[in-house]
């Protein structure tokens, strides 16, 4: 089991905060549970409404694929909070933007429909959600919710 610690310094900097291995045991989705909760006042910024009904990745369910294609989204649309919070959500697992899939098969799978589909949904546009497409599984994107 990994080792973390929560860097404090990086709050005194204004920066969101960063998960470092050190000293308190915690699963990777508990340290980016952590990260999560301390970053939530951040206001990360929500996409705009022309991503209503966008595709992020299609054609496949694999939680590898997932996650490289859902890193690249956020690197390519950039919203106002969400790079640093992947950063120390990636770094938790010990990979980084670049090289972002983790060997270990079910920490890849924590990874992808806990902690990245967490962080897409907080940045989903407004009236949305972000999932698989409901009639096509291998389809993940934001999804405009039905009204009733």
């Amino acid at each position: 089991m990994r080792m973390w610690r929560f860097d404090t310094r990086w709050l005194d900097e204004g920066i969101v905060p960063a998960i470092r291995i050190m000293n308190a045991y915690l699963t990777g989705a508990l340290a980016a549970a952590l990260c999560a909760a301390v970053t939530e006042g951040d206001n990360m910024q929500k996409l705009d409404a022309r991503l209503v009904n966008f595709s992020v990745s299609s054609g496949t369910m694999d939680e590898r694929d997932l996650i490289r294609e859902i890193v690249s989204f956020l690197t390519w649309a950039k919203p106002k909070g969400a790079i640093p919070v992947l950063e120390g959500i990636l770094e938790s697992y010990g990979v980084t933007i670049e090289e972002p899939v983790p060997e270990d098969m079910e920490e890849a799978t924590r990874l992808c429909f806990e902690d990245l589909f967490n962080l897409m949904d907080k940045i989903t546009p407004e009236g949305c959600y972000f999932s698989a497409h409901p009639g096509n599984g291998s389809d993940y994107g934001f999804w405009k919710t039905e009204e009733e």
